[in-house]
């Protein structure tokens, strides 16, 4: 035996074993494939999680060695250009620790980064990084060398700005707050497995859903979790078909029923949930780079893209960021179905269902009081209530207003009707969106907007006596960034506050129509590239001078003080978030209607100036025909709801809110 390890056969057989591999590692990296690839050039081999961060145009990512860095790309970027990594944080406090997971808390501008001792797990932490200046903005530490071992992995944060950290070793989860207090540490008996072996790596990627609960996977047992915040963290065994996700890491919520697992082998995969993540099915797999390792996920304009873990080549280390791509079979399989009599059936069900469900609501008796009125349009975007006339002004999605007189002797069984006052040629293609009436000036102000290219906002200003028009202001145009005007408020001096829905920004015109200024700012925009469809929507002007504002996909409602040169701050809000939120009504300094999608109408109070508010009652309305604004009405509230029903007279409903 001696003799052979002394051989020739020997160093043959040595030179194989090393020589193979490598030669599998050069084909798999020259291999041409028919999905994109990012490639950056880094100083280190391991770069264990990556995040798009859409506003500064770069991937962040971070260092097993310990630190963060930004792999910028350029408007003009080509496929065969490699890309370059530049280290923004190098924390000397953390030096011999690991930044693992991360999350980009945009909201407030900030960074958290999961930090630990991976190979002593003797050290766990969660630092915050503000994403303009990198100025450390706190250090959490979460265990220390007293503490049993831990090793905090991955991170995430709901609509609060908390953030949750796993512990891949201890398998649990503590919540930071958003001044980077630790409030709690999450245990449950379902995140330990009853095999010894597949606790060794335990909780590891999560994600906040809109909804208000976290999903998280646990690594070597390849469970995944709902942990349910509004009911006391309640925490649930997700069923998942076509699992176990066994040597899950990183997730990516793409949309609220899809997720992305980042994993060993294959290295992508799709889950899918339709009952709100109680059960779940692996409805797509994709196979990347074996001998590179995906550990984390993240989207780049609506494509997924994989971060790979080890870097290649010396001294020039090149790491890979991978598109993930749907397998083929997977769309001959949809193809097959679409060709079947079952789509029929479906479609004969899905058109019934629906019609059925309408008459039903349309008949349905209520306790509140609704205004039906028959309009020569199936879409009425926003309504206000003109007191001094005795009338609701609507605005027309095909573009113009109209006006419904509300007789003295009205009764409730009576259908009122819509006279169109405004059609303007000069804006013809374009739809009339928000309107906000400027009593002391006698003028209606209406947002304007191209509804489906997004390349013309405006405003116009319209005489409420004898509709001519005073002034339309153009916004943006076709050689401007896209834009949707969408809401119009008016303060004290006549100064006119319009929404954004498709750039998250204002524009504040002045009182004779001159543009004066657009406001932006990092909180506009949250970190979930999904949530920017629909941005910056309804706003009010409250007497004390400031605006509120709501964001519709984010859910949150901001206050931006005018005297304090446009300082926006985030209301911290309870019993939120308000998902799909439109139009707003001040219906006193305290109190606010949102008009939304599911309720349609929620009440928000403050007692502090709009420091902090709470939901304090939600009103289910009409379902099937979308709230999206409010007004106020001999001091009740109805909600405008915008799909108009019947043919060829469509009646439209204004729906009392009851309080």
């Amino acid at each position: 035996m001696a003799l052979w390890f002394c051989s020739a056969r020997f160093l043959v057989f040595l030179f194989i074993v090393s020589a193979l591999p490598i030669a599998y590692i050069i084909s798999q990296e020259r291999a041409k494939t028919d999905h994109h690839v990012f490639h950056y050039h880094s100083s280190g081999f391991f770069r264990e999680c990556a995040k798009w961060d859409d506003q500064g145009r770069r991937f962040l990512v971070s260092f097993l060695e310990g630190g963060v860095g930004e792999i910028h790309v350029p408007q003009n970027y080509t496929r065969d250009v490699v890309l370059q990594e530049v280290t923004v944080v190098k924390d000397s406090d953390l030096t011999g620790n690991a930044s693992n997971g991360i999350a980009l808390d945009r909201p407030r501008n900030r960074l958290l980064v999961a930090v630990a001792d991976v190979l002593g797990n003797r050290y766990s932490g969660l630092a915050a990084y503000d994403l303009s200046t990198w100025k450390r903005l706190f250090l959490t530490k979460l265990s220390g060398p007293g503490d049993e071992k831990s090793m905090a992995d991955d991170v995430a944060v709901d609509a609060d700005s908390n953030a949750y950290v796993t512990d891949v070793k201890g398998s649990k989860i503590w919540k930071v707050g958003v001044d980077g207090e630790l409030l709690s540490t999450l245990t449950n008996p379902l995140f330990t497995p009853k095999e010894w072996y597949k606790s060794l790596l335990g909780l590891n990627g999560i994600v906040y859903h809109p909804d208000g609960y976290l999903i998280v996977i646990h690594t070597l047992s390849g469970n995944l979790f709902k942990i349910d915040l509004a009911k006391g963290d309640e925490v649930k065994l997700i069923e998942v078909a076509g699992g176990p996700l066994a040597f899950g890491d990183g997730l990516e919520l793409i949309f609220p029923t899809k997720l992305v697992v980042a994993a060993g082998n294959p290295s992508g995969r799709l889950v899918e949930s339709t009952d709100g993540w109680e059960t779940a099915s692996v409805v797509a797999k994709f196979k990347g780079p074996m001998h590179r390792l995906a550990t984390a996920a993240t989207v780049k304009d609506g494509k997924v893209y994989l971060n790979h873990m080890f870097g290649m080549g010396y001294p020039r280390k090149t790491h890979a960021l991978v598109e993930l791509r749907l397998p083929l079979s997977l769309w001959k399989n949809m193809a097959l179905w679409f060709c079947s009599a079952r789509l029929f059936i479906f479609l004969f069900i899905l058109s019934a269902l629906p019609i059925a469900y309408i008459i039903y609501q349309e008949r349905a008796e209520t306790d509140h009081h609704v205004f039906h009125y028959h309009s020569s349009g199936f879409f009425r975007e926003s309504a206000k209530w003109d007191d001094e006339s005795r009338r609701f002004l609507v605005t027309f999605l095909e573009g113009g207003v109209g006006e419904i007189h509300v007789p003295q002797n009205y009764t409730r069984d009576v259908v009122l009707r819509e006279v169109t006052v405004v059609k303007d040629s000069d804006l013809t293609g374009n739809a009339s969106l928000g309107l906000a009436l400027d009593r002391p000036r006698n003028r209606l102000l209406v947002a304007v907007a191209d509804m489906f290219g997004n390349r013309y906002s405006a405003l116009a200003a319209y005489d409420l006596s004898t509709w001519k028009r005073l002034f339309l202001t153009k916004l943006s145009g076709s050689g401007d960034e896209k834009s949707l005007a969408d809401d119009v408020a008016v303060d004290a001096d006549g100064n006119a506050y319009v929404t954004d829905v498709k750039g998250s920004k204002l524009w504040k015109v002045g009182v004779d129509g001159e543009i004066l200024s657009t406001l932006t700012n990092p909180l506009f925009t949250p970190k979930e590239w999904y949530k920017s469809l629909a941005g910056l929507s309804g706003i009010v002007y409250h007497p004390d001078g400031y605006l509120i504002v709501i964001h519709t996909l984010g859910g949150y409602l901001l206050k931006i003080d005018l005297a304090k040169g446009h300082e926006v701050k985030l209301i911290e809000l309870a019993g939120g978030p308000l998902s799909f939120g439109d139009g707003l009504e001040l219906i006193s300094p305290t109190k606010l209607v949102v008009a939304a999608g599911n309720p349609s109408g929620r009440l928000v109070e403050s007692t502090d100036g709009w420091e902090t508010a709470s939901v304090v009652a939600k009103f289910k309305g009409p379902m099937h025909r979308f709230a999206t604004a409010a007004t106020m009405k001999d001091g009740k509230v109805y909600l405008n709801h915008m799909v108009g029903m019947g043919y060829p007279k469509k009646t439209h409903a204004l729906v009392e809110f009851v309080l």
